[in-house]
């Protein structure tokens, strides 16, 4: 099997509107990538599939919110640009396969695939969760909660290829590559599939196919989001036998077993008092809130006799930031009193001060770093989105505070991503602190993004040598940095180092370096 061009297209384009891997930086590579999309999709189309070489992927440990780890993957860039094309071949027929989305039972990444990259319809699906998950616990008495353990992970491949295959005969062949792409990338075996890319995201949402028909198949009433199972009823009774059915059901069918921690009956009473929770929500009352004591401040300041709330809209942009501001301070700071970090508005905050530029909980983000971890993505691009020389220095001593003190700074995965904003930026070197992790610690691969950025020319030189001791990531790295050489110098080394001539991707690095 060959892919096809539009595949190709839709793999590229993906990448670069959205990401790689939901858990890293998007990687150095792709820019390379990007500006030779004509040379990359003439390779991709005219090779086998399956004899295009699957490099080891990274693999580190990233925090859970309610404590623990989960495995987390960002595939090499050829290997990922290969998966998500595959995915964009399969991911209508799943699609067509799910329950109807106007029934609110599958709700999480309804697929709507467009060749400009688009998986997904616009949203993840959170929101109409969280309204079935309300109208639901208004007409049942108990609720059922129900997570798969350790779901990506332990997903068995074959049951990605039977479910694909389930969905349209015709994608057989891209069903049966999907499969060896999988064991390729597991080093042979049969079980898990990559947690980051968002292809991953339709193999899973295939293999959870025949658990939706089973439970439809019984007159329940549910709602899910990924595997986060939520199953209503007046009769608890019924909600045992459904607990025991569904677990005999995912380990003959698939091997899965329930989360036992996660796994309970409760009323829905406390169940909206515990889990219902939605960001945008959250974010309006917390808004209405500040406003409610604005309002309340400007009436007893102006000796009014009577109480008129102020409506959002009408205030002044300079109103609209205090209020906004104040809201996102205090929804955070809601959030991290919390025994557990709620993933979902962690992000949503996070991302909205992002998008609207607002430092209004930078410090808030700095001090309760810990506890924040579990979205480390989400922190790194934050605090980078909305920095400059002049606020990181204002915040220099908290830097260097997680730097001394942080407990999850030591764990490589949350060390990668701040490697990734020191690298990023030379005002970090101010720091002695800083600057002696970054030369103490950082990976080969960083240093080397630090050096071309800063231009340490001396760096490079030292490392050299090291060239054919290195992995496929630290090769590409010291290539890229090469570029910093002096004209004469950085020929004379590329020319000297082995090359892979199977390797499109080392090619197109040297040869945009020579270039330069």
């Amino acid at each position: 099997m060959k892919l096809t061009e539009d595949s190709v297209h839709f793999s590229l384009n993906h990448v670069q509107k959205f990401y790689d891997s939901d858990f890293f930086p998007r990687l150095l590579e792709y820019d390379t990538i990007f500006a030779n999309r004509k040379k990359v999709t003439e390779y991709l189309t005219s090779t086998e599939f399956l004899k295009i070489p699957i490099k080891s992927p990274l693999m580190m440990p990233a925090p859970k919110p309610g404590g623990g780890y989960r495995i987390v993957h960002q595939l090499d860039p050829i290997n990922t640009l290969q998966y998500t094309a595959l995915a964009y071949l399969v991911a209508t027929d799943v699609e067509k396969a799910r329950p109807p989305i106007r029934k609110s039972i599958a709700c999480s990444y309804r697929i709507n695939v467009d060749i400009n990259g688009n998986f997904f319809r616009e949203g993840n699906g959170y929101n109409e969760y969280q309204e079935k998950l309300i109208k639901l616990s208004n007409s049942q008495k108990y609720v059922l909660l129900a997570d798969i353990t350790d779901f990506y992970n332990q997903i068995y491949i074959h049951r990605v290829q039977n479910a694909i295959e389930g969905c349209n005969h015709s994608l057989y062949e891209a069903s049966v590559n999907i499969e060896k792409f999988l064991m390729g990338l597991n080093n042979g075996l049969s079980q898990g599939i990559p947690v980051g890319p968002a292809a991953s995201i339709i193999m899973a949402e295939a293999v959870l196919l025949d658990i939706d028909q089973f439970l439809l198949s019984n007159d329940i009433d549910y709602t899910r989001y990924v595997d986060d199972f939520r199953i209503f009823s007046n009769s608890k009774d019924k909600l045992k036998f459904v607990e025991h059915d569904l677990t005999e059901y995912l380990y003959v069918a698939h091997r899965l077993t329930l989360s036992s921690s996660k796994t309970e009956i409760m009323t829905s009473r406390k169940f909206k008092k515990v889990e219902i929770n939605n960001p945008q929500n959250m974010e309006e009352k917390s808004i209405h809130s500040q406003l409610e004591k604005l309002s309340l401040r400007v009436n007893i300041a102006s000796d009014y006799t009577f109480y008129e709330p102020m409506d959002f809209n009408e205030l002044p942009k300079e109103g609209k930031t205090y209020i906004q501001a104040k809201a996102f301070q205090n929804l955070l700071l809601s959030i991290v009193k919390r025994k557990s970090l709620d993933l979902g508005t962690a992000r949503h905050i996070l991302r909205r001060t992002r998008h609207l530029r607002s430092r209004a909980i930078y410090r808030l983000v700095l001090e309760n770093f810990d506890k924040l971890a579990p979205v480390v993505r989400d922190v790194v691009l934050y605090l980078d989105g909305v920095s400059n020389d002049k606020i990181i220095i204002a915040y220099l001593k908290l830097y260097e505070q997680i730097v001394k003190k942080s407990f999850f700074f030591k764990t490589p995965y949350v060390s990668h991503w701040l490697n990734y904003l020191f690298s990023k930026r030379k005002i970090f070197s101010e720091s002695d602190i800083i600057k002696k992790y970054l030369n103490d610690n950082s990976t080969l691969r960083y240093s080397a993004i630090k050096a071309k950025n800063q231009r340490h020319i001396w760096w490079m030189r030292n490392k050299k040598s090291k060239y054919s001791g290195c992995g496929d990531f630290e090769k590409r790295a010291l290539i890229y940095c090469s570029s910093i050489l002096p004209i004469a110098e950085r020929k004379a080394w590329i020319y000297s180092i082995p090359r892979d001539s199977t390797d499109l991707l080392e090619q197109i690095m040297i040869d945009r370096v020579l270039s330069l």
